[in-house]
């Protein structure tokens, strides 16, 4: 069976794409302690590694934990903040050294394939020299590369996301773009709901009176938050602003509002729109469990990148 590791797992939405695809997970890894607490509930019988992939050691920590096996994949999803539009693109932003940094220690791993994602932005504007690095670095331990903006709806998800990936492979060819999949809808992910398991926000009488007057399509003009509309699919659903007074994220809302519904969608229809199983474990804590969800990749959409690597 073919193995991989999921650099910056999270929740584990990549790690359940994988496993769909046949390889064994020996490890899923991230710097988010909370983060791992869902990855370890989502795989229980996978290593679910707490670091920080840009310090020095670890190097030196992966090849004790792995013992020194090289797996066929790894997969990484290093931190976007820096070169999405929805953020300050700095480029003095010390994460954006993590794109190189971890790929020269997926590089020390020896995998046959390595697959980067990251946003769609990342070849526009300055932002394309740490892509362009990245390919000749690749190059030069004589890997095939091949780089794809993949857009979720497209491939099942119902909700429009774009990123990019650099899909690299020693041995094998690269695809040069995965078999698209029928449109689905907000209606269709929304289809059959079960219960909540998360309480409902309560907006307050004004809140739900201005959600009244948004039509599907449109912006509430005071919080931004887009109205779904049911034959469409739904805007990126983003990480929100966990951490953003620190590290210069930004305070885009997580929620559309509900189709017809005046309220913000719910934590179950955002793991719909996101693809997920509805018994996908996140966090207790609403937005700490839209923040999981913004940041992950949806399965479908990471399962169409990691067919490229079939051809």
């Amino acid at each position: 069976m073919k193995t991989a590791i999921d650099f910056n797992c999270c929740a584990g939405q990549v790690s359940l794409a994988l496993k769909n695809a046949g390889y064994r997970l020996l490890a899923g890894v991230d710097n988010d302690e909370v983060a791992l607490d869902a990855h370890k509930v989502n795989h229980p019988h996978t290593k679910s590694i707490l670091m920080d992939l840009g310090s020095d050691r670890a190097p030196e920590h992966l090849d004790w934990i792995l013992k020194s096996k090289s797996p066929d994949l790894i997969w990484m999803s290093p931190p976007c903040q820096s070169f999405s539009m929805q953020g300050h693109r700095n480029e003095n932003d010390p994460r954006r050294l993590l794109y190189m940094k971890e790929l020269e220690l997926a590089l020390r791993l020896q995998p046959n394939s390595i697959i980067v994602e990251n946003v769609a932005a990342i070849i526009s504007g300055e932002a394309k020299v740490v892509v362009d690095s990245a390919i000749n670095l690749l190059h030069h331990n004589e890997y095939k590369v091949h780089c794809v903006v993949l857009d979720a709806q497209h491939y099942g998800v119902a909700q429009r996301r774009k990123r990019h990936f650099l899909i690299a492979k020693k041995c094998g060819n690269i695809a040069l773009a995965p078999a698209m999949q029928p449109k689905r809808t907000v209606q269709d992910a929304f289809a059959s709901m079960g219960p909540d398991r998360w309480e409902r926000t309560k907006h307050q009488p004004q809140t739900i009176k201005r959600y009244s007057q948004v039509k599907p399509g449109d912006k509430d003009p005071v919080g931004w938050h887009y109205r779904l509309k049911w034959d469409d699919v739904a805007p990126t659903l983003t990480a929100g602003s966990r951490h953003a007074s620190k590290q210069g994220g930004a305070n885009t809302p997580c929620r559309p509002i509900h189709p017809e519904m005046n309220r913000l969608i719910t934590v179950e229809e955002a793991i719909r729109l996101q693809g997920l199983p509805d018994d996908f474990e996140l966090h207790k804590s609403i937005s700490l469990a839209l923040h999981f969800i913004g940041e992950g990749v949806p399965p479908s959409l990471a399962s169409a990148a990691l067919s490229m690597l079939d051809a």
